[in-house]
């Protein structure tokens, strides 16, 4: 596979540090482990790293217990702080604490992902309106599927607004067997982000970015939003590159402009002003019901008088 490797992925199980009610004595990991739950979830994580690591995903990957890894308090504040910062740089929220109080313990279990040494992500996070889970963030990876969600928040209502709604409700207004997989995916790297309007994917499996422009004066910053996109896609959910094309949506692009998008490797789609405008809504078909309440007013009306006009 030709993505993105992650050097390193740990995977940190906690130790259930309490008494047993029914004992008397103090519970370990290995016990909680015995639990059905828990177990099944700890079985699918240890296979999902497996076919990760047989993928050509991962270099390597270690599982060690919290309390190993992070024996003492001052280890578990050096860890709490790197992901603050993490989550700082990457747009993201890591569930390592409650709302009042972010990052102060840490969770069940928990996945760091590292390269060259390096924190780059961790899960369970919340990016959007989404919660993921270790173990969705690898099924995601090794379907070669994009896991975070789209963008749950509407903006407020703009042409480009209502162009990304149109193509988003018929991607094939683009081209045969396009379907839509995310509307408004967020994508981050090392203080930068930005947001994808629309991620398709084509009848070869293939994903296709398109990016929504109004007018030709914004087909340049199109052009350097797509190379970032590509790159961050292909970062952020470790998928070949050459499984992604990019494209412009736009409602004006003039001829001497199609030779540089050639020349990037950006396919364009020129836009009807059609577009842009909604369509009207069609009456809804009466009940049954209401046909026949109609019929009786009708009937229960006098008849209108003609009018004679000298």
């Amino acid at each position: 596979m030709k993505g993105v490797v992650m050097r390193c992925l740990e995977v940190h199980p906690q130790i259930c540090d309490r008494k047993s009610h029914s004992s008397g004595r103090r519970e370990t990991q290995r016990d909680s482990l015995d639990k059905p739950a828990e177990r099944q979830i700890h079985d699918r994580i240890l296979d999902l790293l497996a076919r990760a690591k047989a993928a050509g995903l991962t270099e390597r990957f270690t599982i060690s217990e919290q309390a190993e890894s992070y024996p003492s308090e001052k280890a578990r504040n050096s860890l709490l702080t790197s992901l603050r910062d993490l989550a700082a740089r990457k747009g993201i929220r890591a569930l390592f604490g409650s709302r009042k109080h972010r990052y102060s313990w840490l969770p069940t279990r928990f996945l760091l992902i590292r390269r060259h040494g390096e924190l780059a992500d961790v899960f369970p996070c919340r990016v959007e309106n989404g919660y993921i889970e270790p173990e969705d963030f690898l099924a995601a990876i090794i379907a070669g599927e994009v896991w975070a969600p789209g963008a749950w928040r509407r903006p407020r209502e703009s042409r480009h607004r209502r162009i990304v709604d149109a193509l988003a409700a018929n991607p094939e207004r683009l081209g045969p067997g396009l379907r839509l997989d995310r509307k408004e995916l967020a994508v981050s790297g090392e203080l930068e982000r930005g947001r994808i309007d629309l991620l398709l994917r084509d009848q070869e499996d293939r994903f296709l970015i398109v990016e929504v422009k109004i007018k030709a004066s914004e087909l340049d910053q199109a052009i350097g939003q797509l190379a970032r996109h590509r790159r961050l896609i292909a970062s952020n959910y470790f998928i070949d590159r050459a499984r992604v094309r990019i494209a412009i949506a736009c409602l004006d692009i003039p001829n001497e402009r199609i030779a540089d998008l050639n020349g990037w490797g950006i396919e364009f789609f020129r836009l009807p002003l059609l577009i842009l405008y909604k369509p009207a809504r069609t009456p809804e078909p009466r009940s049954q019901s209401a046909q026949a309440s109609a019929r009786c007013r009708e009937a229960a009306e006098p008849a209108g008088q003609g009018l004679a006009i000298a």
